[in-house]
């Protein structure tokens, strides 16, 4: 009647988050943890049945804990990728060539992206909810426009990233 060895480890992990792992039923011995994550050096290794490791990309992770009679438990780990991923965008020529024709400013699709684009002025051309981001520029002329990125960052916190556009006629 002894429970069986397993691992958990603190959901919800956001890239540069530290995460806290525990080992339960694991018996007595040494305890060696490998956190699937080469690009940290020494620190993908640990011992003991509470270690902590520092996730600075975002992605999945297979973590691997040797029990001391040399079973092997593994379990993902998921830690949230990070959302804005910016394109090097900063023109594009809406002409209808098919190429450049749209602003997207984000390389990944994000839900709850809004872009709003605003002239020199500071007056607002475009207010959109897009996961791309993508604006068209319609019935503005050529010149530099202001837009901002609004969007919910892994823990749901409003998050703003500003900067500019040309667009070429």
């Amino acid at each position: 009647m002894y429970a069986q060895p397993a691992f958990g480890y603190e959901q919800n992990t956001c890239p540069g988050d530290t995460v806290r792992f525990w080992a339960s039923g694991a018996g007595g011995g040494p305890l060696r943890w490998d956190f699937d994550d080469p690009a940290s050096g020494a620190a993908n290794n640990a011992t003991g049945p509470y270690p902590v490791h520092t996730y600075v990309n975002g992605g999945r992770y297979t973590v691997r804990l040797t029990l001391a009679d040399g079973r092997l438990l593994t379990q993902a780990v998921d830690v949230a990728a990070p959302l804005l991923r910016l394109t090097n965008t900063n023109i594009f020529t809406p002409n209808d060539d098919g190429l450049n024709d749209t602003f997207e400013p984000v390389r990944h699709p994000l839900p709850g992206l809004r872009l709003r684009v605003f002239n020199a002025w500071g007056r607002l051309m475009h207010d959109g909810y897009d996961p791309t981001g993508r604006w068209n520029g319609a019935g503005q002329p050529a010149g530099v426009y202001y837009y901002q990125l609004d969007y919910p960052d892994c823990r749901g916190q409003l998050r703003h990233h500003k900067s500019t556009v040309t667009l070429v006629r």
